[in-house]
């Protein structure tokens, strides 16, 4: 038989020491499982931010990188030779980014000089300012393409990549297209020949394929026969640049996209968190399709002429942009949130210019992206 006082403390409860213990313990344990639910809460969330980064700067090179792909086609019309100055013979003049007087442009493509050029340079590029004159209800009015200062502007030049009245092809809505005489008519000289007679014009309706767009597929005696007509491929002349933002503007860090639309350029945004944008231009001197590593490869200046002992007929012309073979991108992308904690203060060289973080983007994480686009259209013909 147990005693009293051996029952009393068999039944006994915990120590206030215990408990105080045991309490000590759950809280330490508390706060381990709460640091680890929080720091799993922060790689989840700059996970989501940093996705959402790549996804942004895949999108963007896709877009730049499909348009370069597709640089300087031009349907049936083939490759286009450079052109001289009329005012000037031997003289080559670097056409604009843009075209002037739009409204003013000849339907027979080889009557318009300026046209000509651009078709001549798929690609073309540059930094600063400038402006397309565009034509309005009300007159001539100009779109100030503000580029965002030490980055880059390209212009890619081309045409659509399906023939106007095909499934899936844009419809026509006064946009300028291109079409080339397509049929051979045995015995007479090469200027009859395919790819030879060209036009340019607008679009706007019947009148135009009755009256402008009349050269042939196959058959150079059925005129009549709107079936029988070459292609119509639309003329893309597009431009990529980064939004300038004013005092009291937030920066949006937005790469923009200018599009030759009808008779005026319309800009709209294509992706945003996009801090700079450069452009190396690989060169081929030589003609073989390959870039000149050996002579003056990749330059931020196509329209410098490298040195060598040849006589300078021999080098190519000073503007020398159609010999440009490849196209190497540099685009810094930004998270489009802030990471708390994170401070970003370093200078960066991004293609030979110096980059600084933004002031108040201090805590937003960033990568720098490159990418090299060969230029099919060029470089293919020459291999």
């Amino acid at each position: 038989m147990h005693s009293s006082g051996q029952l009393m403390h068999g039944h006994r409860g915990f120590s206030l020491i215990e408990m105080m213990i045991a309490l000590a313990l759950g809280v330490i344990i508390m706060l381990g499982v709460t640091q680890v639910a929080n720091d799993n809460s922060v790689i989840r969330w700059e996970l989501s931010r940093s996705a959402r980064q790549i996804e942004n700067a895949t999108f963007a090179l896709r877009e730049i990188e499909s348009d370069l792909m597709s640089a300087g086609y031009w349907g049936e019309i083939g490759s286009q030779e450079l052109i001289d100055d009329p005012s000037s013979p031997g003289d080559f003049v670097l056409p604009p980014v843009c075209p002037d007087e739009i409204d003013a442009i000849a339907p027979q493509m080889a009557e318009d000089d300026e046209m000509l050029q651009m078709m001549t340079i798929p690609v073309q590029g540059g930094s600063g300012a400038f402006t397309c004159d565009t034509v309005t209800d009300t007159g001539v009015s100009e779109v100030s393409i503000i580029p965002r200062a030490g980055s880059d502007f390209i212009s890619v030049r081309r045409a659509s990549s399906c023939a106007l009245g095909e499934d899936g092809c844009g419809a026509a809505n006064g946009n300028f297209h291109l079409q080339s005489e397509a049929c051979f008519r045995a015995g007479v000289d090469d200027s009859a020949l395919p790819g030879v007679a060209k036009v340019i014009a607008p679009v706007t309706g019947t009148p135009d394929l009755n009256t402008v767009f009349i050269h042939q597929q196959r058959d150079c005696d059925d005129a009549a026969s709107l079936e029988a007509r070459a292609p119509i491929y639309r003329l893309i002349n597009r431009i990529y640049f980064l939004k300038s933002y004013g005092v009291d503007e937030e920066d949006r860090g937005e790469l923009m996209r200018a599009d030759l639309v009808a008779d005026e350029y319309v800009q709209a945004p294509v992706v945003e968190g996009v801090e700079m944008l450069r452009f190396e231009f690989g060169m081929d001197r030589s003609g073989d399709g390959q870039v000149d590593d050996n002579i003056d490869g990749y330059t931020l200046e196509p329209t410098t002429k490298f040195e060598d002992e040849s006589p300078p007929d021999e080098n190519g012309f000073p503007e020398g942009w159609s010999d440009v073979a490849m196209v190497r991108i540099y685009m810094m992308v930004r998270n489009l949130d802030p990471s708390p904690g994170f401070e970003d203060t370093r200078d960066y060289t991004i293609a030979g210019a110096n980059f600084s973080v933004p002031e108040g983007f201090e805590n937003y994480r960033r990568q720098l992206y490159v990418r090299t686009v060969s230029l099919r259209n060029v470089a293919g013909r020459r291999q």
